[in-house]
């Protein structure tokens, strides 16, 4: 029996994303993230979840735990500045915009998960 790839939640919360179901999508991925703690793309789209619901303290520290598991990631920090611009601090979007250009853009490899 073949098991599911767990990314596939990600695809089904954009779509209640896409219907503002920011609840149902918050819930469904924290039910996968509970199995994998450490996958990145799950913890940043359920970043954006609470970004889109405009939780933006949860949307940080999600943001942050994926930049701190994954700092090659680009996605990663371009989360992490989204964040910090709808929290309206634009002097840490343009130093994470500075350090996207210099560091992380060179090594963009995609996304990472670290397995315990």
């Amino acid at each position: 029996m073949q098991e599911e790839d767990p990314l596939v939640v990600t695809h089904v919360s954009d779509v209640l994303l896409s219907v503002d179901k920011n609840k149902e999508a918050i819930l469904l991925l924290a039910e996968k993230i509970r199995e994998y703690p450490y996958l990145v793309p799950l913890l940043l789209k359920q970043a954006q979840a609470f970004l889109k619901s405009e939780y933006f303290e949860y949307a940080y520290k999600l943001s942050k735990i994926c930049v701190d598991l994954c700092p090659e990631s680009f996605e990663a920090w371009f989360q992490m500045a989204e964040v910090y611009f709808f929290m309206k601090k634009i002097k840490m979007v343009s130093k994470i915009s500075i350090f996207i250009s210099n560091f992380v853009e060179p090594y963009r490899n995609g996304y990472c998960a670290i397995i315990p």
